[in-house]
């Protein structure tokens, strides 16, 4: 499995059918979580779909999420 300390970071459209429109996407977090991973973060942007940072829509907004991420991860690495 994968390290209890890895920080994870899950980002979906809401409306991706690959993910079971947020739903596989939520199960997934909640496996990882009762795994005993303890840093595990979950976002669905709502009205997007698979390839959600190539949507116009929000895209600065979907852009930072995972830019904040990040710099979140590399600022408990220093």
């Amino acid at each position: 499995g994968l390290p209890q300390a890895l920080p994870v970071l899950l980002v979906s459209g809401a409306q991706d059918a690959v993910g079971e429109m947020g739903e596989g996407v939520k199960k997934l977090a909640d496996y990882y979580r009762a795994q005993g991973m303890k840093e595990v973060e979950l976002v669905l942007f709502e009205k997007s779909r698979h390839e959600f940072l190539n949507e116009r829509d929000n895209r600065e907004k979907k852009w930072a999420t995972l830019l904040d991420f990040f710099d979140k991860i590399c600022a408990e690495k220093d």
